[in-house]
């Protein structure tokens, strides 16, 4: 009880200060550069992720004696990357915590805040009625980024069900999918500064929809190794640009609230995406039927961003 506890207050923690960092993005960078910035910053969290999983593969999993008296037996030189984590954003927390300054403001009045927080939130919600194309964007959102969620949840689940990939065989594809991610990321964010942000997620979405029926499809195990590494190259982006755009949205006032809205809608549906496709999949005794509940997620909310005026 007491890891359930303490892993949910984790994950809280995690995303309240996911809605700062992403606000902070239109304060940090200039206005032409939001692309970029946005990009390395989600291909450097890749790489970032990927080195912590290296490290702790190398140093605990990976000898047959580990360090620190670990017990296997216990799964100590697993659960140790819990703490290992910890320690991991601790240190990479430094810099920011150093360097960066933020406004140069009186700190704000909590009790205020906290005795208003109803009426915040309905000015923001109104603030959203008025702007057709900030709640398209987040209603789109909420719809592809639960199919994108989804097939990169239950991708390893697919691999192992249908071309019998080994433990070990699931843990490299995702490495390289986290790479080809990565370097897509920091490419898109250029390509997202020349063409904007609306327009590198649909492109992102056309490709992702495309290579989803491709996989979903093939037979080979070699093809399903190219084309799901080549599916990773286009996630990145799509997230990368999807920041991008909320903060191009935002007015400079309410970025916080509506960072909070994005998070929100990244979130409230991300049960209905695998309901959805464990449903079918036991329904018709086939993964690939329901790999394909995935594809109208996309469908759909490009239809939304694609809604959005063209001038984002």
């Amino acid at each position: 009880i007491i890891c359930i506890v303490l892993v949910g207050l984790a994950n809280f923690s995690f995303e309240m200060s996911m809605v700062i960092y992403n606000s902070m993005l239109a304060k940090i960078a200039p206005k032409a550069e939001l692309g970029w910035w946005s990009g390395m910053g989600w291909s450097l969290g890749y790489f970032g992720g990927l080195s912590s999983l290296g490290i702790i593969l190398i140093l605990f999993i990976n000898p047959e004696t580990p360090p620190l008296d670990l017990d296997p037996k216990r799964y100590e030189h697993i659960r140790i990357s819990g703490p290992f984590v910890a320690l991991w954003f601790l240190f990479f927390s430094i810099p920011l915590f150093i360097w960066f300054r933020g406004d140069e403001k009186k700190p704000p009045n909590i009790n205020y805040h906290v005795k208003n927080i109803f009426v915040q939130l309905t000015h923001a919600l109104n603030h959203i009625k008025k702007k057709p194309d900030i709640w398209r964007f987040l209603l789109g959102r909420m719809i592809y980024i639960d199919g994108l969620n989804t097939l990169l949840s239950i991708g390893g689940i697919y691999a192992a069900g249908t071309f019998n990939f080994s433990f070990k065989d699931i843990l490299i594809f995702g490495i390289a999918i986290n790479i080809s991610a990565g370097i897509g990321s920091s490419l898109a964010g250029k390509i997202d500064d020349l063409i904007g942000p609306r327009r590198t997620i649909m492109i992102s979405l056309s490709s992702i929809t495309i290579i989803s029926i491709i996989l979903i499809v093939i037979k080979s195990e070699f093809y399903f190794w190219i084309f799901g590494i080549a599916l990773g190259f286009f996630v990145g982006p799509i997230q990368s640009a999807s920041r991008v755009l909320m903060a191009k949205l935002a007015t400079k006032k309410m970025q916080t609230q509506m960072f909070g809205f994005y998070a929100f809608t990244g979130k409230v549906t991300a049960f209905l995406g695998p309901a959805i496709l464990t449903t079918i999949t036991l329904l018709f005794e086939s993964q690939r039927a329901g790999m394909i509940t995935i594809i109208p997620f996309f469908l759909i909310g490009f239809y939304f961003i694609w809604k959005m005026r063209d001038n984002h």
